[in-house]
């Protein structure tokens, strides 16, 4: 590159960040649309939209009404289809629900009353309901669907013999559930959690006394529930999380020594389970990677390598091709890049700029040329719970006392604020995770006087 086509480039920067600082000025609102005034007499919260997911034009969450005092948060669904807007699907007496997963047309959630926790589910269109877990020391994990079972962890106190938290499956043609392992014998509990579908097969994370905290895999049978590979030999365990099926492989965190995080991957073999590379290998602590994301073959996530700070890395599953894409901030701060997704055939995310003194919005093809900052957020604010909905990027800045919700297109002039055209704003989103359904993203807003409650825009 030439000196002149440098200059050139950096005017045109310049040019275009200084739109994106100055965007919000003059600029279109996009208008969302409140769903429903679920609690007339105050905020519903809508929670658990991206755990109650979305099937057959369904969507499934969790909220309060106002009937039956504040901690009545119950399981709804709202139905694209339907023309009187959102039901309630529970007629139990006012306790706590937790959405645990949905699949097969169902949702499952767990009912908490007291000190108890029971494993419930029900049908699409509200129609069926049952109870499969019924004793209140069964304590249901979140869990996902593997044909027609759904795969979670109870607890089995009260079976002959006593086991304690382990993983079992319910099958939803019967409403029964089966111990899949006894993985911590006996009554102890092996504390199974973070179930992952992935290849056929759903993965999920467990401890015992003699491997410790490992990897483990189940095809929905007994026999076919099996530790993937005990990666540090003992009682200590290498602590695996951040398990994601991206490009084909099971990538996650794991522990190959006493604190030293790297990234890992799984092909379904204990001998394919492998460590991808020591990226930090002058320290305990590891380059400790999260938010594995995939764009084509290659899987992008964010690590430490101890010298240039948490930065953006790619990898193509192999050691050799497990590199840093850029150093966007040098030095040891690292701008710290997170909530990484897949749109318009790149990987956006949030980083710190090149000062370190603001947080922008960065796309990446892989490499370190092709690693730009896109726009510029509001000065003083974090950005987070980036969404790709009906072909726009929709993402939240935020700072200590509000927060604002942005759709872009990619470009400067593209992007603009969702907010209803009444005022005052306040603090119009929420924290609660956001759902994707047909052409609409859903999402806990307060906009107005009826509180926090469940709105959609496209």
């Amino acid at each position: 590159m030439t000196m002149k086509t440098t200059i050139n480039t950096c005017i045109l920067s310049s040019i275009f960040l200084g739109i994106c600082a100055n965007m919000v000025v003059g600029q279109t609102l996009v208008t969302p649309v409140r769903v429903a005034d679920i609690n007339p007499t105050g905020a519903s919260s809508p929670a658990d939209l991206t755990l109650g997911g979305v099937a057959n034009d369904h969507l499934f969450f969790r909220c309060d009404n106002g009937i039956g005092g504040g901690s009545s948060r119950r399981v709804w669904v709202y139905d694209l289809e339907s023309t009187t807007g959102i039901l309630t699907i529970l007629g139990e007496t006012p306790d706590y629900m937790a959405i645990l997963g949905s699949g097969e047309n169902r949702v499952f959630y767990q009912r908490t009353f007291g000190f108890g926790k029971e494993l419930h589910w029900r049908g699409v269109n509200g129609a069926g309901h049952g109870s499969i877990f019924s004793n209140y020391l069964e304590r249901p994990k979140p869990g996902c669907t593997l044909g027609n079972r759904f795969i979670t962890a109870g607890n089995h106190t009260n079976s002959n013999p006593a086991v304690g938290d382990e993983p079992t499956f319910i099958d939803l043609t019967t409403n029964t559930r089966t111990l899949l392992r006894d993985i911590a014998p006996n009554s102890a509990s092996s504390n199974a959690s973070g179930f992952t579908p992935h290849n056929g097969k759903v993965y999920f994370v467990a401890s015992n006394t003699t491997s410790g905290t490992e990897l483990y895999s189940t095809d929905g049978t007994p026999a076919g529930t099996l530790m993937m590979k005990d990666i540090i030999t003992g009682a200590i365990g290498s602590e695996p999380s951040d398990m994601r099926s991206v490009a084909g492989r099971l990538y996650f965190s794991a522990l190959a020594a006493a604190g030293n995080r790297e990234p890992w991957s799984c092909n379904g073999t204990t001998v394919g389970t492998v460590k991808l590379k020591e990226i930090n290998a002058s320290t305990t602590v590891g380059s400790d990677p999260k938010e594995f994301t995939a764009l084509g073959t290659k899987v992008f996530f964010s690590a430490n390598d101890g010298s240039n700070g948490r930065e953006l890395w790619v990898t193509d599953g192999t050691a050799t091709g497990t590199v840093m894409v850029k150093d966007i901030i040098a030095g040891a701060s690292g701008s710290n890049p997170h909530d990484l997704i897949l749109f318009n055939k790149k990987i956006w995310f949030v980083a710190s700029d090149a000062l370190g003194r603001t947080r922008s919005l960065y796309a990446t093809d892989g490499t370190a040329g092709g690693t730009v900052k896109m726009l510029s957020l509001p000065a003083n604010t974090e950005g987070e719970q980036l969404n790709v909905c009906n072909g726009k990027l929709f993402y939240v800045s935020h700072d200590a006392t509000s927060s604002k919700m942005w759709c872009t297109d990619g470009t400067a002039k593209g992007t603009k604020q969702v907010q209803p055209a009444i005022s005052p704003n306040i603090n119009p989103i929420g924290t609660a995770p956001m759902a994707v359904m047909g052409n609409w993203l859903y999402f806990n807003g307060n906009f107005d006087s009826t509180g926090a409650e469940l709105w959609k825009v496209q």
